[in-house]
């Protein structure tokens, strides 16, 4: 997974994570899959234009951090969304938009998803111009 309920509990306090992820009010988080799932398809469902997703971790290819920055951000804008905060006034709403924006242009090709990883399907360009060996004035 790209994000764990324990980044979010970094920067959000847990009595916030367990109203916004509790649905059965029993104190108890019951929905952090859920949430965890969807920042992770919201991810995948840009990049994978371009990249074969799921990103999985191994010993010499960790996930990128920008995708793993994303989840982070669509999960805290989930979390502020469960609660009923409306965008203008979700904290993580600004940043997810600029994510969001910002894997667009890495799925455009516009932007690298990390320096060491290349491109699934490299960029064709083409220079053209008038040649040099033909005339202007031929006529057949």
């Amino acid at each position: 997974m790209y994000v764990e309920l324990t980044d979010l509990q970094a920067v959000l306090p847990l009595q916030f994570l367990t109203q916004a992820l509790d649905d059965d009010n029993d104190g108890v988080i019951d929905a952090w899959e859920a949430v965890q799932a969807a920042a992770e398809r919201s991810v995948n469902a840009v990049l994978g234009v371009r990249f074969s997703v799921p990103f999985i971790a191994t010993d010499t290819n960790p996930i990128p951090p920008i995708v793993c920055e994303a989840a982070f951000l669509f999960a805290a804008e989930a979390c502020y969304t469960r609660r009923g905060v409306e965008f203008d006034q979700n904290p993580f709403g600004k940043s997810a938009s600029t994510m969001r924006a910002t894997l667009r242009q890495i799925a455009a090709g516009e932007m690298p998803l990390a320096p060491t990883i290349e491109r699934q399907k490299p960029s064709v360009s083409i220079i053209t111009e008038p040649a040099r060996t033909a005339g202007s004035g031929l006529s057949v």
